[in-house]
């Protein structure tokens, strides 16, 4: 595996609270526990954090503070490259009994970005 994909394999993490003006980034209290007590970093454990606007940033955690909250430096940045380039629209026809969700979860999983129900005269 290259070196360049190398480095992007480390835990992820989602997060709202990036400060890209001086590279900073603070994980929520639950994300902060996973990472402190279950996965153990340790200064200098690198991750990947992404944000809602498609973007992955490579980061070491930096510092631990009193309440258990997570604060990682940001080493570098890089737009998410996971979304795919074609949209999938999947028009489905209301099931009878609970098949629906079942339908849902099979159509997300082969990458259906949008899925919209109708009735119609004859359905199983």
């Amino acid at each position: 595996m290259s070196e360049e994909l190398e480095k992007w394999r480390y835990p992820r993490f989602f997060s709202d609270i990036i400060d890209e003006e001086h590279g900073i980034i603070y994980m929520n209290d639950e994300d902060s526990k996973h990472i402190v007590t279950v996965l153990r970093l340790r200064m200098g454990d690198k991750v990947i954090v992404c944000d809602k606007k498609s973007n992955d940033y490579l980061c070491e955690l930096s510092s631990i503070d009193d309440n258990r909250i997570a604060r990682f430096s940001i080493l570098e940045k890089k737009e998410n490259e996971a979304e795919p380039d074609t949209e999938i629209t999947l028009y489905q026809a209301i099931p009878k009994n609970d098949k629906l969700d079942f339908i849902v979860q099979k159509a997300t999983e082969l990458g259906a970005t949008k899925i919209v129900p109708f009735l119609s005269m004859r359905c199983v």
